[in-house]
């Protein structure tokens, strides 16, 4: 009797535990499963296309998402599949073009030369359909996995396409020729770049192909800014931001660990790299910046007195996009997972409350970590959109 009363008792056990399991994992998947966008009330109709795209392509994240309720294995393991898709489909070969800028700073802009037709991998062509613009997020370059997988995506399956990818001042092995390096305030140096990638594909009929941008990360949040600052003068004619922050004062739980164990140190990377530069400036400490724990710790001694700003704070409000979304007028979809471990996903709510432009559609997904979404959602929404605005026009 005893043995069977402890069996009962341990099959009773069982199943409210596994009951237990099982509502947590409804709840899970509903979290995870959760997708939402925004838009101005009042849009043209290229706007109102990627409305009902994105209403009718939703990310659908895999099962081992249920696993993570903090964006941390999602946005790890994701990266590692990415690395892993990237290994087996190879890398894309770019072809640097130096850009120097009217203050003496130099861009790179890399050029696929998967697509290219002519002997220089730089000349886009007469026959391309539409450019890409991609710029990378903190310290990338074309070859960061994220590049290399959209370029993927895109130049596999659009073979009058082409991908230029936007190298920031020091990064991608780039000299730096100023003591300025990049920052996430300031989008003159995309500006240029647009101009000039607009004048480079004009044809010798005066006709152009489309160019699009898209941006991972701090890229996307300084696209985003950019196109604010802009409007419907911004030169591109669609745009993808994914992952981007739109209020750098808002952080997520936990970004001051992915700040001190991953972030902080490509930046001494990228100081150490440039170093000889960067103490000819009187405002740079480079050996304290080199001793810094933090992104913010770095952004106070590196960013905030080159550039005069009174502290971080008042930094990382003129880099943040939410002042400007109500100006977004180019054809833009945000996308933006609100387990983001490192650009705050609530921030989202920022540039809602301020007023969305008629041009920008936002994007919330319960899931995906940064710049990731497991499953390759991300590079074919960006192949979507584009595709979506060519029709259109």
């Amino acid at each position: 009797m005893g043995i069977f009363m402890n069996g009962s008792v341990a099959s009773a056990l069982a199943a409210v535990a596994f009951g237990g399991f099982l509502s947590f994992a409804r709840r899970r998947w509903r979290t995870c499963k959760e997708y939402r966008w925004y838009h101005a009330r009042a849009i043209p109709k290229h706007t109102q296309s990627l409305v009902d795209l994105v209403a009718n392509y939703h990310y659908s994240p895999p099962l081992w998402c249920l696993l993570d309720g903090s964006g941390n294995i999602v946005t790890l393991l994701g990266s590692i599949l990415d690395r892993i898709y990237m290994s087996m489909n190879g890398v894309i070969d770019f072809k640097r073009e130096l850009l120097q800028l009217y203050d003496g700073g130099t861009i790179g802009l890399d050029w696929d030369q998967v697509n290219s037709s002519s002997d220089d991998a730089t000349d886009p062509g007469e026959d391309i359909e539409a450019v890409v613009v991609v710029q990378h997020g903190l310290c990338g370059s074309s070859q960061s996995v994220y590049v290399q997988n959209l370029a993927t995506e895109i130049l596999k399956q659009r073979p009058q396409w082409r991908v230029v990818v936007f190298v920031a001042r020091g990064c991608g092995n780039l000299e730096l020729t100023t003591p300025q390096g990049f920052n996430a305030a300031r989008t003159s140096d995309f500006e240029q770049a647009v101009r000039h990638i607009r004048a480079k594909v004009q044809r010798r009929n005066g006709t152009s192909p489309k160019v699009f941008a898209a941006g991972f990360s701090l890229g996307s949040t300084l696209l985003g800014k950019y196109l604010g600052e802009h409007g419907k003068d911004a030169g591109v004619d669609g745009a993808v931001m994914l992952s981007p922050s739109w209020n750098f004062n808002q952080a997520p739980k936990y970004l001051a660990l992915w700040s001190k164990l991953y972030l902080v140190k490509g930046l001494h990377g990228y100081l150490s790299s440039h170093q000889e530069m960067f103490r000819t400036s009187s405002t740079v400490d480079v050996d304290k910046a080199l001793r810094t724990a933090t992104v913010r710790e770095f952004d106070e001694v590196c960013i905030v007195p080159e550039y005069g700003y009174p502290d971080v704070e008042a930094y990382y409000e003129d880099a943040s996009p939410y002042r400007v979304a109500h100006n977004i007028r180019v054809p833009t979809v945000a996308v933006t997972a609100l387990d983001d471990p490192v650009c705050c996903g609530a921030s989202t709510q920022c540039a809602i409350d301020r007023g969305l432009g008629d041009g920008l559609v936002i994007v919330t997904t319960g899931t995906g970590g940064h710049t990731v979404w497991p499953g390759g959602y991300a590079n074919r929404l960006c192949l979507r959109v584009f595709d979506s605005l060519l029709s259109d026009s």
